[in-house]
């Protein structure tokens, strides 16, 4: 069984996969609704239809019900029974659900191209209490830290710079602490942080 992670709290289910079989394994394995098998008869990428796919096919070992999305594009269960949130980068697929609250979850695979970009989602005091000797795996987790919290709040027109604000963490810690600053609102969550060899997992 290829899942590279897996918790089961009082609060929240979470699985990570590694993605080793094709897309006939999980398209065969569950059941898309009405709009899933439109946004999926869309996707003409092979590579991305699997990603999709798997990500699908993760979230209902989680909780066996269909997505929708909203107008945002954030996916909500058809039953409305719970929350959930899903992710997938090449070669992966996670998700997370939960009965009680909001969640996000996020994975990215460590890659030296999130260099060009820093200084585009990362303030300033962000980007100076970087780690210098690893540098590029706290690029790419602050990255997947902001993305978890996007997919949490689940709406768009956020800034990555000004909104979600991540203050100072160490890449051994377990989890990171976000400042979100929305009209006028000033909310504090933690997220968890963890290093599975070639991606970083984030989520709340």
């Amino acid at each position: 069984m290829p899942a590279v992670k897996q918790l089961n709290t009082s609060s929240y289910r979470l699985l990570v996969w590694r993605i080793e079989e094709d897309v006939s394994f999980f398209s065969q394995a569950i059941t898309l609704n009405a709009q899933e098998a439109n946004e999926y008869s869309q996707i003409s990428y092979e590579k991305r239809r699997l990603e999709w796919m798997a990500a699908r096919y993760v979230q209902r070992q989680l909780c066996d019900d269909g997505l929708v999305k909203d107008e945002w594009g954030k996916p909500h269960l058809e039953s409305q029974e719970g929350f959930v949130s899903i992710a997938h980068c090449t070669g992966y697929a996670a998700a997370i659900f939960s009965t009680q609250s909001p969640v996000g979850i996020d994975i990215e695979p460590i890659h030296d191209k999130v260099h060009r970009i820093a200084q585009k989602f990362l303030s300033e005091m962000e980007f100076n209490n970087m780690d210098a000797l690893r540098m590029t795996e706290h690029l790419i987790t602050s990255w997947g830290i902001k993305e978890a919290v996007y997919k949490w709040y689940g709406k768009k027109a956020l800034s990555f710079q000004r909104n979600i604000q991540i203050q100072p963490f160490s890449l051994d810690s377990e989890h990171a602490e976000v400042l979100f600053l929305l009209n006028n609102q000033r909310i504090r969550k933690q997220v968890h942080i963890e290093n599975l060899g070639t991606i970083i997992l984030a989520f709340l």
